[in-house]
């Protein structure tokens, strides 16, 4: 008997799960631009370039004072040299008894030799200046901006220079040399007027710690050092100049772009062999439709039109939803439905509506589906700051160019 039991209550299971109502996946997938993280005001796509190689005048002083000790040092040899001429002339003048007097006393007859003239100064490590308009030519290329001479906004890339601090040779008992280097680059957005509308720094030009070579004798690692250290600085001058560059063109376009990006989710139709879910799928076409109108700005009000069409077939299918696993709007179709109108709701900017929508997934408590909504949330929170930030920038008085 309880075998029998058992086995009526496994076919009932089975029976109740055939029966039990579940959407079925559409995959989506089309394109739509990604608005800028920093939109010129008045959302301007045009702009100006120019470039500065801001430590070109801090390397011309680095060579001048150079230069200026090694001045300072031939000044002082040619003095001593003059002053020694005058010593040798008053020495000569003298009587040859008083000479011979000193020479008995140990005192040396001046001479030229006496004169010691100190060394130069090692050359410092001179950074590069580099031609900062050619780099912007060669890699600012915004998706959705414009080169215009004329245009209301600059954007002015700046290559700050080679910086460099040497800590010398460090360890206890193993030796290396320790330095830190950075060779920034950033990029300056200006008004007509010269006003800084933003400024954005490349991080992969930040400053970085280095070691070079290793020894236990400390004195010739040192020394060793000092013959290899403009090479090592050097090579790595450019190993951080080409770091900051290679992010170049991602991060701009991160900031001021407007690129054209793949996107990927599902759209959601009820599934069952017996009850009739043509309704669903005529409005998954339709919203299909109107998300790939999506990317072309002139048909975006078609766009919503479409998306609008398909929420009224989902909310009108919503009217029957039942708590029964069995029913053609089961908890599972309904909470994919949700999706489907959150979704719409999200790509026609109404995130108040979405979010509601999101709350009934949240309540009818679909797993599934819940975790397609905490992940379309997140989308839609990077989306919104966006859209929000280009809407403040279409308020804002779009820069005029002066004449």
């Amino acid at each position: 008997m309880k075998k029998t039991f058992t086995l009526l209550f496994t076919l009932f299971c089975l029976v109740n799960v055939a029966f039990a109502q579940k959407p079925d996946r559409i995959k989506l997938e089309f394109q739509y631009i990604k608005l800028p993280k920093v939109p010129f005001p008045g959302g301007e796509r045009t702009f100006k370039l120019e470039g500065e190689a801001a430590n070109k005048e801090e390397v011309e002083n680095l060579l001048a004072n150079w230069q200026a000790e090694k001045d300072q040092i031939d000044l002082e040899y040619e003095t001593a040299i003059e002053n020694k001429k005058d010593e040798i002339e008053a020495y000569n003048k003298k009587k040859v008894g008083e000479r011979l007097a000193n020479a008995a006393l140990g005192v040396k007859a001046p001479s030229l030799d006496q004169v010691v003239k100190k060394p130069y100064p090692a050359k410092p490590y001179v950074p590069k200046v580099y031609d900062a308009m050619a780099l912007a030519n060669q890699h600012v290329e915004i998706e959705g901006l414009v080169r215009d001479e004329n245009s209301s906004t600059t954007l002015k890339f700046v290559t700050e220079g080679f910086k460099y601090h040497d800590y010398g040779i460090v360890g206890d008992s193993l030796y290396t040399a320790s330095y830190e280097a950075s060779n920034p680059i950033k990029l300056v957005a200006l008004t007509s007027e010269g006003q800084e509308l933003y400024s954005l720094h490349f991080k992969s030009s930040d400053a970085q710690k280095f070691t070079w070579g290793s020894d236990t004798n400390k004195y010739k690692l040192k020394l060793e050092w000092k013959k290899q250290r403009n090479n090592e600085l050097s090579t790595k001058e450019e190993q951080l100049k080409n770091n900051a560059l290679f992010g170049v063109k991602f991060t701009l376009n991160d900031y001021y772009g407007y690129t054209q990006t793949k996107y990927k989710d599902d759209l959601w139709v009820g599934k069952s062999k017996k009850l009739d879910y043509s309704k669903q799928q005529e409005a998954a076409t339709i919203a299909n439709e109107g998300y790939f109108m999506i990317l072309r700005p002139e048909l975006y009000e078609k766009a919503t039109e479409k998306l609008t069409q398909a929420i009224g077939i989902w909310e009108e299918e919503l009217k029957e939803a039942d708590k029964s696993k069995k029913a053609r709007i089961s908890p599972k179709v309904q909470a994919s439905l949700h999706y489907n109108i959150a979704h719409a709701y999200l790509w026609m900017n109404n995130f108040e509506k979405m979010a509601e929508h999101f709350v009934q997934i949240s309540m009818i408590g679909e797993g599934k589906f819940e975790r397609k909504m905490k992940s379309l949330e997140r989308f839609a929170k990077g989306y919104r700051t966006r859209y929000d930030a280009y809407q403040k920038a279409l308020a804002q008085q779009k820069p005029i160019a002066l004449d």
